[in-house]
């Protein structure tokens, strides 16, 4: 479903794509497309404060095998 969801937003012309750590798998999912799509889209993502407390909306980035490419 995340696939065909993607693509759809592709091809109607979207290329701002939002996701976070607490969005359940979506950056392991828009992860798999980024050797495609990198140089197309806008990327946004959220990060929180993995040390806060239990009961705060902070979450844990997982970053671990992510690369960055510089902006262009």
């Amino acid at each position: 479903m995340a696939d065909r969801s993607i693509q759809a937003a592709l091809d109607s012309g979207i290329n701002h794509f939002d996701t976070a750590a607490d969005y359940g798998d979506s950056e392991l999912r828009l992860g798999a497309w980024m050797p495609r799509i990198r140089d197309r889209i806008f990327l946004a993502t959220k990060t929180g404060d993995p040390t806060a407390t239990e009961g705060t909306t902070a979450s844990a980035a997982r970053w671990s095998g992510y690369r960055w490419r510089g902006w262009t």
